[in-house]
């Protein structure tokens, strides 16, 4: 079970208003939102940077059954742009990093690139 789900189902099971039956669809809705969360990519989304303000944007999408396709079009571009935006970043890291290792000897002598680029002392 992802981090993410295993956190909603705790969290569903920390809160004991209603009926048992109340409280059982609660946390299943609350698992199968996180499991959808981490199949559409967000891996690494913790429970406590999930927003209110992003829930209650999804329920009103989903609730409105007069609503355009194009402004679910919309927000999900806007989603796969975000994506992008990481994508690049992550890859800017993964090749500064390779260059850094090649930099490095990986032997016994206490002078490595990497180090020196963290300590901000790099070229």
């Amino acid at each position: 079970m992802h981090d993410l789900v295993y956190a909603l189902k705790r969290l569903a099971e920390q809160h004991r208003e209603g009926s048992f039956a109340t409280q059982a669809n609660r946390k299943h809705m609350l698992m199968l939102f996180g499991e959808q969360l981490v199949a559409s990519g967000y891996t690494q989304l913790t429970v406590s940077e999930l927003k209110g303000r992003h829930i209650n944007r999804l329920l009103a999408l989903w609730r409105d059954s007069h609503r355009a396709s194009a402004e679910v079009h919309r927000l999900a571009l806007g989603h796969v742009a975000a994506i992008d935006r990481k994508i690049a970043e992550l890859d800017s890291i993964r090749r500064t990093l390779v260059d850094l290792t090649r930099r490095c000897h990986g032997d016994d002598r206490p002078d490595c690139p990497i180090i020196d680029e963290l300590a901000g002392g790099g070229d």
